[in-house]
C-alpha cells in the first residue's frame, strides 16, 4: 500500500486534498485523475488500463507506437469539435458534432497514457525508457519538477547512498541525454499537445543542469556530467560554468564543444578547430550563426581543413570570406566547381549545377 501511496500522490499533486481523508489507494487515485484529466468514465477506462501496462521490452515498443501514432495523427484533426446547424433547429442554433475526435480529446488521451508511464517507472525504476517516452509526450515543467524532486531524496546530500543513489543518477542522466536530443523535438508545433509549455520545461532542466555542473567533479558520475555539459551545449553554452582545464578524459569533448560554442578564447590545432566548427553548424546552430561563429578565428588552412571535412560548410565559409580565394588550391577548387569560367554556351557542366544548388551530395 505504500508503494501506491507515494505513486499517487506524486500523480495526484495538489489533488490529493480532494481525498478528504479517505485512505489513500490506488483506485481512489485513478478515480481523481479521472476528474482532473477528462471528467467521463471512457477516460476513466482508458487511465485504468495504463495501469497494467507491461512493463517489459514489449511495453516500451507500444509506449514509442503510440508517441508515434499520436504526433501522425494530431495534425489531421480539428482543434476542437465544430458546430453544426441543422435543419429543425435552423437560424442560429447549433449543435456539436458527435463521434468526431478532436486535438483535445488525443491531448487528454496523450496526457493520461504519459502519466501512466511515469507511474511505470517509480513502481520499477529499471524502465527508464517508459519515463522518457512519458516526458517526450508531455513536456510539462510541473512534471518534470516532481520527478526532480523524487530523485533529489537520493541525490542530494544526506539522501540515501550506495545502489538506490546510483540509479537516481543514472535515471537523471538519462533526463538530460533525452531532454538534449529527444523530448519536444518536433517538425511541427501541432504535433505538441496543447498547453504544455516546452520552454519552462528547459528551463526547468536548465537550472537543474547548471546546479550540478558546478558541483565538485567527485560528486557528480561521469556519466551524469557527460549528459549535463551536453544539455548545456545544446540549449545554454553561454550560462554553463566555467570549466577549467582537467584530466577527466570522459568530459574532455563536452567541454571543448562549449568552449568552443563560447567563444572561449583557445589555441586549437587546425584540424580541432574544423571539428568544432563542423559540428557546432551540423548540430547545434543555425547557418547564420555557425558561419558567423567560425568567422571569427577562421584562417585560410582552417578553412582548407574544413573543406576536406565538410565541402558544403567550407563553401558557405568561402562566399563570407572572397579574400581567401586564392588560397584555395585548384585540386580543391576543381573538387568543387569552383574554377570554371563562363563560356559562350549556355549549357551548364555538372560542376556548376553542384556549386549553385548545395546539396549533401556534394559532401559525398
Amino acid at each position: 500500500m505504500k508503494r501506491y501511496t507515494a505513486k499517487a500522490k506524486y500523480l495526484l499533486g495538489d489533488q490529493v486534498e480532494k481525498l478528504q481523508g479517505d485512505e489513500l489507494t490506488i483506485s481512489n487515485a485513478i478515480n481523481v485523475l479521472n476528474e482532473a484529466i477528462a471528467g467521463d468514465r471512457q477516460e476513466g477506462e482508458r487511465l485504468a488500463a495504463l495501469f497494467e501496462l507491461e512493463t517489459t521490452a514489449e511495453g516500451e515498443a507500444t509506449a514509442a507506437r503510440f508517441r508515434s501514432t499520436f504526433r501522425s495523427l494530431r495534425p489531421l484533426l480539428e482543434e476542437r469539435e465544430g458546430l453544426l446547424e441543422t435543419p429543425e433547429t435552423a437560424g442560429g442554433v447549433f449543435t456539436r458534432r458527435s463521434q468526431t475526435r478532436t486535438q483535445i480529446d488525443l491531448d487528454d488521451d496523450a496526457r493520461a497514457f504519459a502519466l501512466g508511464l511515469i507511474e511505470n517507472w517509480i513502481e520499477d525504476p529499471s524502465n527508464v525508457r517508459l519515463l522518457r517516452i512519458g516526458l517526450d509526450l508531455w513536456p510539462a515543467a510541473e512534471v518534470l519538477e516532481r520527478i526532480l524532486n523524487l530523485l533529489r531524496q537520493y541525490t542530494s546530500k544526506g539522501g540515501k547512498r550506495n545502489a538506490p543513489r546510483r540509479v537516481a543518477w543514472y535515471c537523471m542522466a538519462e533526463i538530460f541525454r533525452a531532454g538534449a536530443t529527444e523530448t519536444g523535438f518536433v517538425e511541427e508545433k501541432e504535433r505538441l499537445p496543447l498547453g504544455v509549455d516546452l520552454a519552462a520545461y528547459r528551463t526547468v532542466l536548465l537550472k537543474e543542469a547548471i546546479s550540478i555542473a558546478q558541483m565538485p567533479s567527485v560528486l557528480v558520475p561521469w556519466y551524469l556530467r557527460q549528459q549535463v555539459l551536453l544539455y548545456l551545449a545544446v540549449n545554454a553554452p553561454q550560462q554553463s560554468p566555467i570549466f577549467h582545464k582537467g584530466s577527466n578524459s570522459e568530459t574532455k569533448q563536452y567541454r571543448e564543444v562549449i568552449s568552443f560554442l563560447r567563444n572561449d578564447k583557445q589555441t586549437l590545432p587546425e584540424g580541432d578547430f574544423a571539428t568544432l566548427a563542423i559540428l557546432s553548424r551540423r548540430s547545434f546552430l543555425s547557418k547564420e550563426k555557425a558561419v558567423a561563429l567560425a568567422n571569427l578565428d577562421l584562417t585560410p588552412r582552417r578553412l582548407l581543413r574544413i573543406f576536406e571535412k565538410d565541402p558544403s560548410f567550407g563553401t558557405e565559409l568561402l562566399t563570407e570570406n572572397k579574400g581567401f580565394d586564392p588560397e584555395i588550391p585548384p585540386r580543391i577548387r576543381d573538387d568543387l566547381g569552383l574554377s570554371w569560367k563562363a563560356e559562350a554556351n549556355p549549357k551548364k557542366s555538372l560542376a556548376q549545377i553542384v556549386s549553385e544548388t548545395p546539396d549533401l551530395l556534394r559532401n559525398e
